[in-house]
């Protein structure tokens, strides 16, 4: 189970570096024309990497409640 706390986490920090570097890339083309697909093409790789870390933690958090109401 850590090990896949720590995936989640590292997605999560992937995550946000795209983040960063499109918000670096963006104000980069300041007085320049970006076109909204384009920035969709850079948004929705990082927006699927985050939805699927959160089902991840999602499906721990489920299995840690299920374990933890067995040894009740």
């Amino acid at each position: 189970m850590q090990h896949q706390i720590e995936t989640v986490r590292d997605d999560v920090e992937s995550a946000s570096e795209q983040v960063a570097a499109i918000c670096e890339l963006l104000a980069a083309a300041r007085g320049t024309a970006v076109h909204a697909s384009a920035i969709t093409a850079l948004l929705l790789p990082v927006s699927r990497k985050l939805s699927a870390a959160a089902g991840d933690l999602s499906d721990h958090l489920h299995r840690s409640q299920a374990i933890g109401s067995k040894r009740s």
